[in-house]
């Protein structure tokens, strides 16, 4: 997919305690801004569902949670805008000088020179409901098709 270029994975955790898994993970494992062409931050609400609240309870929709936040460098607008369009949330991307939130602001902060990352709070976010009714595989297959013909965009550049 990118031949010329080698990727590194983190799963952190503790954003709950002002980002630590992310903060260590900067310190001691990630490769370093200099050595970095993209760096792509995931959260955990990637394809959330929506609900409905009404007179009988809460219903799952088929869709996502509009309340998901794209943010990306300032080059990487245009080609998100068209690869996220019709994708809740996503499709108006916000440029990563002017917004980010969480573990990714942790990320911009260190220097690292193109990022894009996902992240919000849906419904259930850090509650015990928060289980497999709360996603949508076709809505998770679509968001992350996005993020994969983004990786591809960035990785041009």
């Amino acid at each position: 997919m990118l031949p010329d270029h080698d990727i590194a994975f983190l799963c952190n955790s503790g954003h709950e305690y002002e980002n630590l898994g992310a903060e260590e993970s900067l310190k001691a494992t990630a490769p370093k801004p200099e050595e970095t062409h993209f760096w792509l931050h995931l959260g955990a609400n990637l394809a959330a569902r929506d609900w409905h609240e009404g007179l009988f309870g809460l219903s799952p929709l088929p869709g996502t949670d509009s309340q998901r936040y794209l943010v990306v460098s300032p080059p990487l607008l245009d080609p998100a805008r068209r690869l996220f369009k019709g994708l809740a949330g996503l499709e108006g991307p916000y440029p990563s000088d002017k917004l980010s939130a969480g573990e990714l602001t942790a990320i911009i902060a260190a220097g690292y020179p193109s990022v894009t990352g996902v992240f919000g709070v849906h419904r259930f976010h850090h509650v015990a409901d928060d289980d497999e009714r709360c996603i949508d595989a076709s809505s998770v297959a679509d968001t992350t098709e996005a993020f994969r013909n983004l990786l591809l965009e960035a990785g041009k550049a």
